[in-house]
């Protein structure tokens, strides 16, 4: 396994057990976050530089944050991010 790839199995294991945490601990918001962000690094191992993939992954997200509620939290950070960034 390559540097890039653990990781992203890092990161995922991370998000994971955060997950779980706020499950526990009933923080539905940090739970339907780390929902939705711990298959995006194993989205990410393959090392693609293809921006339609990534397109993809990110129309994808949009739609499973909308189904969870963290639609408004992900629009902030991208509108945060393609701010800062650009």
């Amino acid at each position: 396994m390559d540097a890039q790839a653990l990781l992203c199995r890092i990161l995922f294991r991370g998000l994971v057990e955060i997950r779980e945490e706020a499950y526990m601990i009933k923080n539905k918001k940090i739970f339907h976050i780390a929902d939705l962000l711990h298959n995006l690094s194993l989205d990410l191992i393959d090392g693609t530089t293809d921006q339609a993939k990534f397109d993809g992954i990110l129309a994808e997200l949009r739609v499973n944050a909308g189904h969870t509620g963290v639609d408004g939290w992900l629009e902030h950070v991208i509108a945060a991010e393609t701010h800062d960034h650009s």
